[in-house]
C-alpha cells in the first residue's frame, strides 16, 4: 500500500556491492518513519541521497499524503530518482540549493515549482532533513 517500507529488498541487483549492515539501518529509519508520521496528512518522501541502497540516488519510501499530491503511487515512485516530479520550470538554482544543503548535512526550506504526474504544476513547499547514517547524509 501507500507508504512502503523502502525499495531496498534484500541485496539488490546483481553487479551492486552494497553495505548490508548500512542498508538494514536505512531500511529501520524509512520503517520508522513510516510508521510514526500520519499517513493521511504528512507529505514524506525518504531518499537515499548516497545511493547506496538501491545503487543510485533513489526514492526509499513515500506517504499516502505525497502520494496524493503528486499523483505517483508508492509502486510507481519507489526506486526513481527524486527528481520524478521536476520539469521545465523547475527553478535549477533552488535544486542546486537543495543538494548543497543535503552535502553539508544540512536542513533546508524551499518552494519550488514541480508537476504531477499529469504534468499539471505546482508550488511544492518542502523541508529537507538530512539524516545520517555512520556519519553520511
Amino acid at each position: 500500500g501507500d507508504g512502503g517500507g523502502g525499495g531496498g529488498g534484500g541485496g539488490g541487483p546483481p553487479g551492486f556491492n552494497f553495505d548490508q549492515e548500512r542498508d538494514a539501518v536505512i531500511r529501520r529509519i524509512c520503517n520508522w518513519v513510516m510508521h510514526h508520521c500520519d499517513q493521511d496528512r504528512d507529505s514524506i518522501v525518504l531518499t537515499d541521497a548516497q545511493g547506496t541502497t538501491l545503487g543510485k540516488n533513489s526514492i526509499l519510501a513515500v506517504t499516502g499524503a505525497w502520494s496524493r499530491l503528486c499523483g505517483y503511487t508508492a509502486d510507481e515512485a519507489i526506486g526513481k530518482d527524486p527528481r520524478l516530479t521536476q520539469g521545465k520550470g523547475t527553478d535549477p538554482g533552488c535544486i542546486q540549493g537543495m543538494r548543497t544543503a543535503i552535502k553539508a548535512g544540512r536542513a533546508c526550506k524551499v518552494s519550488v515549482l514541480n508537476y504531477r504526474k499529469g504534468g499539471e504544476p505546482f508550488i511544492n513547499n518542502l523541508t529537507l532533513c538530512p539524516i545520517r547514517v555512520r556519519g553520511e547524509v
